[in-house]
């Protein structure tokens, strides 16, 4: 499936972008695949000999990066669609200030990592931060939407719910059983 991409550059070199991929991965004993959502943020690192911006995703076997990985659970999802459909200002508990909001909080063996998202004035805000225990480092990226790209994230996101639980192919009753 294609990726869904925010980019995000500036002249200053220190721009950011956000992708969001869907991916179906194979379960063992299982007859479906399970359709999972990753959202990654990354921060631009120049540009390249035609002058087009740069950005530090992770790639296969490049260890060293800047970008911020995150796998989305469905209550994820829902927060994130919740402020796209104006439910709620940002996503996690609702503070006074965006910036003391604690957002979404991922913790695994290796670190932890935070989503903020929420709406400020006419635009919506991303920021991430990844906090790796292994190697002692953070990483940071930030950028806004507009409600154009929020609004296509929010018909994607709308959409992968559907994929997970398979609703598209639901057929009302009275179709399956003839009547």
């Amino acid at each position: 499936m294609r990726e869904y991409r925010v980019y995000k550059p500036n002249k200053a070199g220190n721009g950011a972008a956000t992708k969001f991929q869907c991916v179906c991965k194979p379960r063992k004993g299982k007859t479906f695949a399970e359709p999972m959502i990753f959202m990654e943020t990354a921060n631009q690192i120049g540009t390249d000999a035609n002058g087009n911006a740069q950005f530090d995703w992770k790639q296969p076997g490049k260890m060293e990066t800047q970008s911020v990985l995150m796998k989305l659970g469905m209550n994820d999802v829902g927060e994130i669609l919740a402020v796209l459909m104006n439910q709620k200002p940002m996503v996690g508990t609702v503070t006074s200030n965006f910036n003391d909001s604690r957002g979404l909080y991922h913790q695994n063996a290796n670190g932890n990592t935070v989503l903020k998202f929420g709406r400020v004035g006419d635009q919506f805000y991303l920021a991430m931060s990844n906090k790796n225990i292994s190697t002692n480092t953070l990483s940071r990226a930030k950028h806004t939407l507009t409600i154009a790209e929020s609004v296509v994230l929010a018909q994607l996101l709308r959409d992968f719910i559907t994929l997970y639980y398979e609703w598209s192919s639901v057929t009302p009753a009275s179709q399956e059983d003839g009547s």
